[in-house]
């Protein structure tokens, strides 16, 4: 099975999703979360970590991989996430596969993906 090809511009529309998360830095599992979803990505309010401080979950927000949960990457607003999503969604990979080793297929797009992501950390100051 090849690349997928994802409809753009994406059509964001608020769901509930489980993104892989943790409660104490050691055991990951998925955690249910709400948030904007398109396609293969949603977004929610935090990060990885379970917060025990509502502080922090007001100050980031995560691009998650639906099929998978895995974080893409957290940035500090809803918007960053969404253009990051739209550019990674362009990329020649398979999006819809729930195993995470065979998203990226080669070393070449997982270059690119990782040049997208970095950008946004970057522009961002993330």
């Amino acid at each position: 099975m090849g690349a997928d090809t994802i409809t753009l511009p994406l059509d964001w529309q608020e769901q509930d999703f489980s993104a892989i998360r943790t409660d104490d830095g050691h055991a990951y599992s998925p955690h249910p979360v709400r948030g904007p979803v398109a396609g293969p990505f949603g977004v929610y309010k935090g990060c990885y970590a379970v917060p025990h401080d509502p502080a922090r979950v007001s100050n980031v927000f995560t691009l998650c991989h639906l099929p998978t949960g895995r974080n893409l990457c957290t940035l500090p607003r809803v918007r960053d996430c969404k253009a990051c999503a739209e550019e990674l969604a362009a990329l020649p990979l398979r999006w819809h596969d729930a195993n995470p080793e065979k998203v990226i297929g080669n070393l070449e797009a997982g270059g690119t993906y990782r040049t997208i992501v970095r950008r946004y950390r970057h522009r961002t100051g993330a």
